[in-house]
């Protein structure tokens, strides 16, 4: 059967919907899927729950491809609602989109549930002009980095804690 579906899938069927309760039958499946095609996978469950639940599943079929693995989390706030996002949740779907938009340059699967994809995102070259990959001991100028920092919205600190925050020490950020 994994064969049939494999073959469905390289003749360019637009998708599968697996209707079947099981969660690690589904990511056995998904994780044969990814090693026969060569294309990125979207996997789209009904909550969170179900979503982590398989990561962890698909996780175990793939040892050493955790770097492949992309989990896109929601906000989990609902859109009228008055309350501020978590800057963990921020960091995390961040991430997710830097690997998703090509970064590392590498074919991922990502594993959301619907109601994140409900949620506005930024337009792609929006975030990817924002973005600045800054390696460790790298020189840069650095009045030009605090002030793209604090136009992307961190947070100056005299002890970083959070995600978000950056701290100045002399010549050291």
């Amino acid at each position: 059967m994994i064969d049939a579906i494999i073959r469905s899938l390289k003749e360019k069927h637009p998708g599968i919907v697996a209707v079947n309760d099981n969660l690690s039958q589904k990511a056995w499946l998904v994780s044969r899927m990814f090693d026969s095609l060569a294309q990125p996978m979207a996997v789209v469950l009904p909550d969170q729950k179900q979503a982590q639940a398989f990561l962890e599943d698909l996780l175990f079929f793939m040892p050493g491809s955790s770097d492949r693995v992309v989990y896109f989390p929601g906000y989990n706030i609902l859109p009228f609602k008055s309350l501020s996002y978590h800057r963990e949740t921020s960091t995390s779907r961040l991430a997710a989109l830097s690997k998703i938009m090509g970064f590392g340059k590498r074919r991922h699967i990502v594993v959301t549930y619907v109601d994140t994809l409900l949620q506005k995102l930024l337009p792609r070259q929006v975030l990817s002009d924002a973005s600045e990959l800054v390696m460790a001991n790298e020189e840069i100028d650095r009045d030009l980095l605090v002030a793209a920092l604090e136009a992307g919205g961190y947070t100056r600190a005299t002890l970083v804690e959070d995600p978000g925050e950056y701290a100045v020490r002399g010549g050291i950020l």
